[in-house]
């Protein structure tokens, strides 16, 4: 007999708006995006001179403003999954998501995630809370990284979600926070958000 061979799988970039936070004329939500191709959240675009360390691709970053007594901070984009698939889809397809971290103060306990949320409508006119986002996902993933105090430099995180067939957005979410709560609160930064469409070939 003759052992199939798995289908090599088809790698895509996605195309995100401002993945690396180099326009200055960008919308920058405070609070959830309310559009596709928006980001949203606690965040001030900054440059690498602005915050001290060099920027991880090109010369400016996303500055992630703390809040909460874990000085947590967050940061959202919607992906239009319906302009990406067909819509007759009948399988299943993976998106994976990197995005590098930074903080400004190295010798912390800092926790960084990746976390991606598939849904089965315009989750950009739901008006939903960050609590009930993950709740009425249809998949969700998530990848965190804890780095060791001292750890110099950016810090990539990767995560993979498999998109169900119904799904028609994707919400890209970002957190960065503080491991040990009773520290006082830093500034973090996010930079070079890469997304690619993995398909099987059959």
């Amino acid at each position: 007999s003759v052992n199939a061979r798995a289908p090599k799988p088809s790698r895509k970039s996605i195309t995100l708006v401002d993945p690396g936070f180099e326009n200055p004329a960008q919308n920058y939500h405070q609070g959830f995006p309310t559009a596709v191709g928006v980001w949203g959240g606690e965040i001030n675009r900054v440059t690498g001179e602005e915050a001290g360390f060099t920027a991880k691709e090109g010369q400016a970053m996303l500055q992630l403003t703390p809040w909460g007594k874990e000085g947590g901070a967050r940061v959202c984009y919607i992906v239009d999954l319906t302009t990406l698939l067909p819509e007759s889809r009948d399988r299943s397809v993976d998106i994976q998501v990197s995005a590098a971290f930074h903080t400004e103060d190295e010798a912390r306990h800092n926790r960084y995630s990746v976390n991606l949320l598939a849904y089965d409508y315009e989750v950009e006119e739901a008006e939903l809370l960050f609590p009930d986002l993950v709740e009425d996902a249809l998949a969700s993933a998530r990848q965190r990284v804890d780095p060791k105090p001292h750890h110099s430099g950016w810090q990539r995180v990767v995560t993979k979600l498999e998109v169900p067939p119904t799904a028609r957005r994707m919400i890209i979410w970002l957190a960065a926070r503080e491991k040990i709560s009773t520290q006082p609160k830093v500034h973090r930064y996010v930079d070079d958000v890469r997304a690619t469409l993995i398909t099987s070939q059959f």
